[in-house]
C-alpha cells in the first residue's frame, strides 16, 4: 500500500483518537455526487461538465485549514466528527421533553386559534354549515401536520442537531412522507373507493351485466396486482408471502404507510445521511412494495375496471357523473403508472432488492412532460377504442346476444403483446405484463437501447396499436351502420372525439420524443447482473433482458446492501473507472457495508481491495464532491478498529 495512504490513515486515526465520540461509523452530510447520479456524458445527452455542488462547512474547513498548531486534516476531521457524532446520552431527557412540549404547545395554540376563527365567523353568520365542516377538517389537517413535524423532530434533536436544524430535517422528512407515501396510498384507495361506488350504482340501477363485468375487472385486477407484488417484492420489511396476501386483500399500502411512519420517527435525517429516512425506506423494501402496488393497481385493477365502465358510459342512454369521474380517475391513475417508468429514480424492475431498470428523466424536464402527454393520449385512445368498436358492431359481432367485437380485438392484441414479450425476454413471469402493453408499452420511452429492457420494444408496440386503429376505422367506415354512428355521435361525441384526437396526437409526439430526447446507453459497460450474487440472480429470476442492462443505468439508484457481492462490485467498478455514477455508488456501498455492525465485514472488504479501489476513485474524480465525501467516510469506516486496513 502506498505511503500516501498510510500517512492519511494515520492522520485520520490520530484525529479519531483525540475525539472520544469517534468510534462510530462515518455518516456523510452529502449523499450523492450531484442531483443526477448518471452524468450526461454517460447518458449521451447534454453537457459533459461535472455538476457543481456547494461545499459543506466540513469541506471548507478541510480546504482552509486552521490556526494554532493543529493540522488542517485533524481540525477538519475533528470538526466533522463533533458535528456528526454527538453522543445522545449528553442530551438530557428534560431538554428533549422541554423541546417536545414547546412544539406541542405551539400546535395547541395554532389549533385554538383556528377554532376561535371558526367560532367568530360562524357566530357572525358569514358562512354556511358546509363551509364550517370544511374548516374543521382543515383545522384537523393542520394539527396533524404540526404533530408530525413535532414527532419527526425528536430523532434529529436527540442526535445532537440544534433545534432549528432538527425542525428543518423534520420538515424534509414530512415532505418525503407526503409525496412518496401518503400521495400513493391516497390515490390507491381513492381509485378503489370510486370503483366500489360505481359497483353500488350498477347494483341499485339493476344493471347486472355491468355489475358483473366491473366486479370481474376488480377481482382480476386484484389478482394481477398480487402476482406483480410477489414477483417484485423481496424479504425486507416483510416476507414475500406476507406482502402477497396483504396485496390480495388490498391492505399492503396501509401496512407500508404504518412501516413508513415507524421509520419516520426513528430516522435522524431526511436524505443527506447514509441511514436517512429515504434510504431506510429503500433498504427495508417499503418503496419497492409501494411501487409494485402502484404498478399492479394502475395496470391491473384500474385498467380492467376502466373497460367495462367506459363501455357502460358509451352504451347507456343516460349519463352518470360518478361513472365519468371514475373513468377519468382511472385514466389518470394508469397514465401516472406508465409515466413513472421514465421518472428519475423510479425503479421498474428489481432483482432481490437491487434496482435493475431505473428512470432517468427529471419530473420538470421537457422530455418527461412529453412522456406524460404521450402516456395520457395512449391510454385514453386505447380505453376508448375497444368500447367504441364493441358499440359500433353491437349487432354484427355477438354471441348469444352478447356483443363481443371489442373483446375479440382485445384478445388478439393481448396475444400479440404476449408473443412480443416472450420473444424479447423468454421469461414466463413477464407474460402478465402483456395486459398493460395493450394500452401502452411498459418500457422506458426515453432510454435508447438496442433491445427492450422490460417487455417489448416501444416502437413495435405503438406500431401494432396504430395498425389496429387504422383497421378499426376502416371496418367502421365500410361495414358499420351509419345511422348507428350518427346516433352515437349525438349521444357520446366526447368519447369519439377523445379517441380520434388522442390517436392522432400520439404519433407525432412519440416520433419527436424518440428523435430529440433519448438517453443513449453506452454499449461498452458491463451489465448490472455481474455485480449481483448468484443467489440473487436465481431467486430474482434474472432473464435475458436483465443480462443486457448496463451497470450505469442501475447506478441511477443505489446498489443493494444484500444483493451485491463485494468482489464482483469492485471488479466491475475497476472496469469503468471513468463513470462517476458507478464510482460514487461503489464508495457509498462500501461505506455502508463497513459501517454496519457486521463482525469481520470491514476486514473482508479490505482484503478484497476496497481501500485501493476507493483511493483510485478519489484520484480519478478529484472534482466530484460526492465521491470525495463518500470515499472519506468509507476509508474511515474501513480503518477504525481494523489494523489490517491501516497498514
Amino acid at each position: 500500500m502506498s505511503s500516501m495512504r498510510r500517512e492519511g490513515i494515520k492522520r485520520n486515526q490520530k484525529g479519531a483518537a483525540s475525539d472520544p465520540t469517534s468510534q462510530g461509523a462515518y455518516v456523510p452530510l452529502v449523499a450523492s455526487d450531484a442531483s443526477d447520479p448518471m452524468p450526461q456524458e454517460e447518458a449521451g445527452a447534454g453537457d459533459a461538465s461535472v455538476p457543481k455542488v456547494a461545499l459543506s462547512d466540513e469541506q471548507r474547513l478541510l480546504e482552509q485549514g486552521g490556526a494554532d498548531d493543529t493540522s488542517p486534516n485533524q481540525m477538519g476531521q475533528k470538526t466533522c466528527l463533533e458535528k456528526l457524532r454527538v453522543d445522545p446520552e449528553e442530551l438530557s431527557e428534560d431538554d428533549a421533553l422541554s423541546f417536545i412540549s414547546k412544539v406541542c404547545l405551539g400546535s395547541g395554540v395554532a389549533a385554538v386559534a383556528l377554532a376561535l376563527q371558526l367560532c367568530v365567523f360562524d357566530w357572525a353568520g358569514a358562512v354556511q354549515g358546509q363551509v364550517v365542516e370544511h374548516k374543521v377538517w382543515m383545522a384537523l389537517a393542520v394539527c396533524l401536520g404540526l404533530l408530525l413535524l413535532a414527532v419527526g423532530t425528536i430523532a434529529p434533536h436527540r442526535a445532537g442537531m440544534p433545534l432549528q436544524a432538527a425542525v428543518q430535517e423534520s420538515f424534509e422528512k414530512c415532505k418525503i412522507l407526503a409525496m412518496s407515501i401518503a400521495l400513493q396510498v391516497g390515490l390507491h384507495y381513492a381509485d378503489i373507493s370510486l370503483d366500489c361506488l360505481v359497483e353500488w350504482q350498477f347494483f341499485q340501477k339493476k344493471k347486472h351485466q355491468y355489475f358483473m363485468l366491473n366486479l370481474g375487472g376488480i377481482l382480476a385486477g386484484v389478482i394481477i396486482s398480487a402476482v406483480h407484488v410477489r414477483s417484485s417484492a423481496f424479504d425486507g420489511a416483510m416476507t414475500r408471502s406476507t406482502a402477497t396476501w396483504l396485496a390480495l386483500f388490498q391492505l399492503l399500502p396501509l401496512v407500508c404507510a404504518v412501516l413508513a411512519l415507524q421509520e419516520f420517527y426513528v430516522a435522524d435525517s431526511a436524505r443527506q445521511r447514509t441511514w436517512s429516512f429515504l434510504n431506510k425506506l429503500h433498504d427495508k423494501g417499503i418503496m419497492a412494495l409501494l411501487a409494485a402496488v402502484a404498478a399492479g393497481e394502475g395496470m391491473g385493477e384500474a385498467l380492467l375496471c376502466a373497460f367495462p365502465q367506459t363501455y357502460a358510459s358509451i352504451h347507456s342512454e343516460e349519463t352518470s357523473a360518478l361513472l365519468d369521474v371514475s373513468i377519468v380517475v382511472s385514466i389518470a391513475s394508469i397514465s401516472k403508472a406508465f409515466a413513472t417508468v421514465d421518472r428519475f429514480g423510479a425503479v421498474s424492475r428489481y432483482l432481490k432488492g437491487q434496482a435493475i431498470v431505473v428512470g432517468l428523466a427529471r419530473p420538470i424536464s421537457p422530455g418527461f412532460l412529453l412522456v406524460v402527454l404521450l402516456r395520457a393520449t395512449s391510454v385514453a385512445s386505447r380505453l376508448c377504442f375497444f368500447p367504441l368498436l364493441q358499440e359500433m358492431f353491437h349487432e354484427e359481432l355477438n354471441i348469444q346476444g352478447v356483443a363481443c367485437g371489442g373483446c375479440m380485438v382485445f384478445a388478439v392484441d393481448l396475444a400479440a403483446q404476449a408473443l412480443m414479450i416472450w420473444t424479447s425476454s423468454r421469461n414466463p413471469s413477464k407474460l402478465l405484463l402483456a395486459v398493460p402493453n395493450v394500452l401502452s408499452p411498459l418500457e422506458p420511452l426515453l432510454i435508447s437501447s438496442e433491445r427492450a429492457l422490460l417487455t417489448a420494444p416501444a416502437a413495435r408496440v405503438f406500431s401494432t396499436h396504430a395498425v389496429e386503429h387504422c383497421l378499426g376505422a376502416v371496418a367502421v367506415w365500410a361495414w358499420a351502420d351509419r345511422e348507428h354512428f350518427a346516433e352515437l355521435w349525438s349521444r357520446r361525441r366526447v368519447w369519439v372525439s377523445l379517441w380520434l384526437a388522442s390517436s392522432l396526437l400520439q404519433v407525432p409526439v412519440f416520433a419527436f420524443l424518440s428523435a430529440f430526447f433519448p438517453y443513449r446507453l453506452p454499449k461498452t459497460f458491463p451489465p448490472i447482473t455481474r455485480v449481483l450474487k448468484q443467489e440473487a440472480l436465481e431467486e430474482g429470476g434474472a432473464d435475458e433482458q436483465d443480462m443486457q442492462v448496463p451497470v450505469v443505468l442501475a447506478a441511477a439508484a443505489e446498489f443493494s446492501q444484500t444483493a451485491c457481492s463485494a468482489e464482483r462490485l469492485l471488479r466491475v467498478a475497476a472496469e469503468v473507472p471513468e463513470s462517476a455514477s458507478v464510482q460514487v455508488c461503489m464508495t457509498k456501498w462500501i461505506m455502508r457495508q463497513a459501517g454496519q455492525a457486521n463482525p469481520g465485514g470491514a476486514a473482508k472488504l479490505g482484503a478484497a481491495g476496497a481501500c485501493e479501489a476507493i483511493l483510485e476513485a478519489m484520484r480519478l474524480h478529484p472534482t466530484s464532491p460526492g465521491i470525495q465525501e463518500a470515499a472519506c467516510g468509507a476509508l474511515l469506516n474501513l480503518a477504525v478498529n481494523h489494523a489490517d486496513n491501516q497498514a
